[in-house]
């Protein structure tokens, strides 16, 4: 091969390898959003979920092939979903995944929540019969020519009561619909020791602080993200995030006096969200952590 020849070879060579590096650029440029969060409510083709700065992000599920059923994505279930926002600002989702652990304890806490569902639809039932039968008794007592006195007018002044009984529950059912509508008040940082997930001493006092705070909140709920170091395999990781989340929720529930109704599900988040750099003892330090949050709804405390 002449000298000339293996110019022109080297030339395309270059070119081959340019061409390869600005492909790849493109694509880093076009890669998608990854977001972690809760389920809070079910649509027809999505879901809403909440991050953990507490704002509300609408997910949409194009028509294909999924590991998952549709039924598995419930209210409750912790989430994490990668995608691209469009133009409404609905995130187009291509990828959602979850662990079993998390599927299992969001299906215990829709279980638990079903009976009561179906008491309001009961007590709602039995108000619309007692009106019903009331207008009956009315009719009875206009039929005999009102022959005991005043009796009417009660029945009237109960039939009012039941139709602002009626218009309460759907205020308080139009209340309820904005649950997913949440404000952060206030967040605590708590740090953990490498592999470890026992909270240290030093931070009892402000989860005990944190707590007495929440409570005097209108509406409040609290919610709990573990995180680990990305040190180590992945699944470790991911464990020991759920353990130090688990970790804090049972402070805030045993000294702190925080109900459970009040605590959203604890949240393993793994890996995710790295706030220091994995490459020194100091980042790797501040990655392991648990972020505790103070939320108000905004759906109660609004009049």
């Amino acid at each position: 091969m002449g000298a000339h020849t293996r110019r022109i070879a080297r030339f395309f060579g270059l070119a081959t390898l340019t061409a390869a590096l600005l492909v790849g650029g493109a694509q880093g440029a076009m890669a998608a959003e990854k977001i972690h969060g809760t389920i809070t409510e079910s649509l027809e083709n999505g879901f809403i979920m909440q991050r953990q700065n507490g704002a509300s992000v609408t997910v949409s599920i194009p028509d294909a092939k999924h590991k998952w059923k549709p039924s598995d994505l419930i209210p409750g279930l912790n989430v994490k979903v990668e995608g691209k926002f469009d133009d409404a600002g609905t995130l187009v989702a291509h990828k959602i995944a979850f662990t079993k652990a998390d599927r299992r304890l969001a299906q215990t806490i829709r279980a638990g929540l079903k009976p009561t569902d179906e008491q309001v639809q009961r007590n709602t039932a039995d108000i619309v019969r007692q009106g019903q039968t009331m207008a009956t008794q009315g009719q009875a007592i206009t039929a005999q020519g009102r022959e005991i006195g005043g009796l009417d007018a009660r029945v009237a002044d109960n039939t009012s009561k039941i139709v602002g009984t009626a218009g309460a529950l759907a205020a308080t059912d139009a209340r309820i619909g904005h649950l997913a509508d949440y404000e952060a008040i206030e967040t605590l940082t708590v740090y953990f020791k490498n592999d470890r997930a026992e909270v240290p001493a030093a931070y009892l006092p402000q989860l005990a602080d944190l707590a007495a705070k929440a409570k005097v909140v209108p509406g409040y709920m609290v919610q709990v993200y573990g995180y680990a170091s990305a040190v180590g395999r992945h699944a470790l990781n991911e464990a020991l995030s759920h353990r130090r989340a688990e970790a804090v929720t049972e402070i805030l529930q045993q000294q702190g006096g925080i109900p459970s109704t009040n605590l959203f599900v604890p949240s393993a988040m793994g890996t995710t969200d790295q706030v220091g750099n994995n490459a020194t003892r100091k980042g790797q330090a501040e990655n392991r952590r648990v972020v505790v949050t103070i939320l108000q709804n905004k759906g109660i405390v609004q009049q």
